[in-house]
């Protein structure tokens, strides 16, 4: 029997933790991925050890461990992290659509392996207070982290992508100025704002600042100088980074800022061109002439993104788009991608979520949106003035390929593709005749025109970074580049051959059009981006040429990598001494963090003592998570009771539709708890839950986007008798008119067949005056944000403040549409503060008051729904 039980065992968890993933092995590195990366993979692995060997010296990290690299290709979107518990890094294989570390990048997967590794080595060395504690595990090591500043964490990351060559964030000039503009403004936010993500843009102010810092420092002090800053700082980091910096370089972190700024402040000349539109604390983006007025997307932290009419000057409509690249408009229509992540995926993993950008039509008369396309991963679209044609950038891999997809059907026809090589940023002929698009391959960029199903290349390749292409007949095209030292508008005859010089802009040309004579660009601005405008006219193009390509460079590749199979086995991360306490009782124990690297698996363990009673505990918590489904298993050991808990959540249904996005899951669970003397008790509960919420909403809405949720639960508790409650909630809330104030209503119904305690259905956190078998409780509430923050303080700033003011009830239902009312009515306000962590976590702070009609008051503070006091 224990053989039998034995052979169950293994063979069940040899199941539960084996993966159809693979990985490889190098000196350095352990690389995890799934089968159909196994190519993208074995590249990394020809580089990933000597980019390691670099860093690794540069950040004095003499660590022997291999760093687990995780690839994940599933996604629409381009990123990379670095996550702690276990240390590993994930590194996404879809390349971003807009190029954000340059079209000089020769290779995504090398320029991000070499973020995150950076990040890696950086963030897990040893030292001080984590080298004294590592006998608590290597998790300890990401102590200090809590404490920096992001500007430092993200600062080194940007300044070794860009090191060597040209390539990386410190070489773009578009980079450049998310500081520059602000500097010449004199509205640069100030160092302590640049520790955390803050609602005003730029939303990458940490990769700006830090770079700024960094590059500084070490440009000046060495790299000898990163690196004792840091081992000071991970000796007592909870005093912050300025009097380190002052006892290692002789100057404060904000006198070097400062120092930094005052290198780059230069005198300034008049606009060149007038203002056609600009956004106060956000951006205006290029607009389009439509047969409602001139059409383009405006942002700002207030607002949200929208379509707005500029010739009328009001707001069409709020389209769920996360770019202005991802819409383009013709004469009735506005073709946008928009992203969303697949929950029912089997696929997904918890760093790792797949995700999609579909097409969606939306008429600009009528307002309704069409959806095209059905998890499709296309970027860029573009739609044609006539509405008959529509193209866009589908994700290869790192890569890009040019797609027709028909605006009727959504069906979708190749075009273009090139080994290692993507077709960005295009543009259609006023007819949809003709395409241009901007081929990126190996560092450098061309035009390439499409007619006919025949391509040609028009421009290239060039070292310049080519983009923004527009029609302005058949014959002409206007396009942009960034160059080594401006940005530069062009024209193009494509019957003569020949190429013009139309102007620069420092502050950044990035898109044109011409609109009743004028032609617009799109520029840079302290707040984001603005319009500005030139007669079309008064343009004299000069003849000119573009810069000689880059020298191609291949990157070793090496098949001879052994690919092997790979567990997603359990890590130890982290043993904390912890005097928990329960009630009164004092619990002194130790508790044990374990997680697997793919974050599938989860372990928990918190044993010790009871102080009292001097009898051991433990309990120890379990949980699954991959894809859709969501399991935990919870094991509590004591003298006088065991019990086992099992609970699972299951995702039915995920959908991103063009207005809303919709999710089903179901719950199954139970408990069974042994009393001694054969003495069982327990419960079984399951139900359904549904989420229908709104999409593009305003990033600067305090409680969240419109949506209506509702659950059904059941729970069967095995006492003397068996006792079964129902509980039914329904839950939404919605903006009032244009404002940000949302109304949020709540309707909640319990139900037993037997007499219960009055914990069920509380007014707030009041007793209530009934004990009944069924109960009903309204609540409705006002959600007002009150304003935006930017207010640093410790580790992180505030970044908003609402308030909420509402009233709960409950009725007792006695018989057929016959109700007993509680004759208490219950009010709340409370106020609650956004805080941002520089680490990167977000918290709510609150403090509330709650008082009943019939006299009783309670308030509280806390965090996070958490009451303090």
């Amino acid at each position: 029997m224990k053989r039998t039980l034995f052979v169950v065992l293994f063979l069940s968890s040899t199941l539960l933790f084996a993966s159809a993933w693979k990985q490889i092995e190098t000196v350095h590195t352990t690389i995890i991925f799934e089968e159909h990366e196994a190519q993208r993979a074995m590249e990394l692995a020809s580089f990933a050890d000597e980019v390691y060997e670099e860093l690794a010296l540069l950040l004095e990290n003499p660590t022997t461990k291999r760093v687990p690299v995780i690839l994940f290709g599933r996604t629409a979107w381009a990123n990379g992290m670095y996550a702690p518990f276990p240390s590993s890094i994930t590194l996404y294989l879809g390349s971003d659509e807009d190029q954000f570390l340059g079209a000089k990048t020769p290779s995504w997967l090398k320029s991000v392996y070499t973020h995150e590794l950076t990040h890696y080595l950086h963030l897990t060395k040893t030292e001080g207070l984590a080298k004294i504690l590592r006998f608590l595990g290597p998790g300890v090591a990401s102590l200090p982290v809590t404490f920096m500043p992001g500007w430092w964490v993200e600062g080194i990351t940007t300044y070794v992508e860009s090191m060597n060559g040209e390539e990386g964030r410190g070489n773009s000039l578009k980079f450049a100025l998310l500081t520059q503009k602000p500097i010449d403004e004199e509205s640069l936010w100030s160092l302590g704002q640049g520790a955390y993500s803050g609602v005003y843009p730029p939303s990458s102010r940490i990769y700006a600042t830090g770079y700024l810092v960094v590059e500084y420092l070490i440009r000046n002090y060495g790299f000898s100088a990163f690196n004792e800053i840091n081992r000071s700082f991970a000796a007592f980091p909870f005093m912050g980074l300025g009097w380190i910096f002052k006892k290692v370089i002789g100057l404060s972190a904000n006198e070097l800022f400062e120092l930094a700024i005052e290198e780059r402040i230069h005198s300034l000349a008049s606009p060149p061109r007038a203002l056609y539109t600009q956004v106060k604390d956000g951006s205006a983006f290029l607009p389009s002439q439509t047969r409602l007025g001139v059409l383009g997307v405006v942002s700002s932290p207030k607002e949200g993104t929208f379509l707005k009419n500029y010739t009328s000057d009001k707001r069409v409509s709020t389209l769920p788009i996360s770019k202005a690249s991802a819409l383009s408009l013709s004469d009735e229509y506005a073709l946008y991608s928009s992203l969303w992540v697949d929950g029912t995926s089997s696929n997904s993993i918890a760093l790792g979520p797949e995700g999609y950008s579909d097409l969606f039509l939306y008429h600009l008369r009528s307002g309704v949106s069409k959806r095209l396309t059905n998890k499709q991963r296309l970027l860029h679209p573009r739609l044609s003035k006539d509405g008959n044609r529509a193209i866009a950038s589908m994700m290869n891999g790192s890569f890009y390929d040019l797609v027709e997809v028909s605006p009727y059907d959504g069906s979708i026809d190749l075009l273009l593709h090139e080994e290692e090589t993507s077709f960005l940023d295009s543009a259609l002929s006023k007819d949809g005749s003709k395409i241009v698009t901007v081929q990126s391959k190996n560092g450098n960029t061309s035009l390439v025109l499409v007619e006919s199903n025949v391509s040609r290349v028009l421009i290239g390749p060039t070292s310049d970074e080519l983009g923004h292409p527009y029609f302005l007949d058949d014959t002409t095209i206007l396009f942009t580049s960034e160059g080594k030292d401006t940005f530069t508008a062009y024209r193009f005859d494509v019957i003569e051959n020949r190429l013009e010089e139309l102007f620069t802009d420092e502050s950044g040309i990035f898109g044109l059009t011409v609109v009743d004579n004028l032609l617009l660009y799109e520029t840079a601005v302290a707040t984001g981006r603005a319009v500005r405008a030139v007669e079309y006219a008064s343009l004299e193009g000069k003849a000119t040429s573009l810069a000689t390509p880059r020298q191609e460079i291949s990157l070793p590749t090496n098949s001879s990598f052994e690919i092997q199979s790979y567990s997603d086995m359990l890590r130890f991360n982290l043993a904390l001494p912890y005097p928990f306490k329960e009630g009164d009782q004092v619990r002194p124990g130790v508790l044990f963090h374990t997680s697997s690297l793919l974050r599938k698996h989860t372990l928990l363990a918190q044993v010790g003592v009871e102080a009292e009673t001097r009898s051991p505990y433990g309990e120890f918590t379990y949980q699954y998570n991959k894809g859709r489904v969501l399991a935990q298993a919870t094991v509590n050991v004591e003298k006088q009771e065991q019990r086992l808990g099992l609970q699972g959540k299951l995702t039915l249904l995920s959908f991103g539709g063009a207005t809303y996005l919709s999710e089903v899951n179901g719950y199954l669970g139970g408990e069974v708890s042994y009393l001694g003397a054969d003495t069982f008790t327990g419960f079984v509960n399951y139900g359904v839950g549904a989420i229908l919420q709104k999409r593009g909403g305003r990033n600067s809405d305090f409680f969240g986007p419109a949506y209506l949720s509702s659950t059904i639960q059941v729970q069967h508790h095995f006492q003397e008798v068996v006792i079964t409650l129902g509980l039914v909630n329904l839950q939404g809330q919605v903006r009032l008119g244009p404002s940000r104030v949302m109304l949020n209503g709540s309707v909640d119904y319990f139900r037993s067949n037997h007499l219960l305690t009055n914990v069920f259905l509380p007014i707030y956190e009041f007793m209530p005056k009934n004990i009944a078998e069924q109960k009903i409780r309204f609540g409705a509430q006002l959600r007002i944000p009150l304003t935006l923050l930017d207010l640093p303080f410790l580790y992180g700033g505030f970044t908003g403040l609402g308030l909420e003011v509402g009233a709960q009830t409950t009725f007792y239902p006695i018989g057929a549409g016959t109700f007993v009312w509680e004759q208490v009515v219950g009010f709340e306000a409370k106020l609650t503060a956004n805080y941002a962590l520089a680490a990167g976590a977000d918290l709510k702070f609150f403090a509330s008051v709650q008082i009943l009609t019939d006299g009783r008051l309670a308030y509280s503070i806390g965090i996070d729904g958490l009451s303090l006091f």
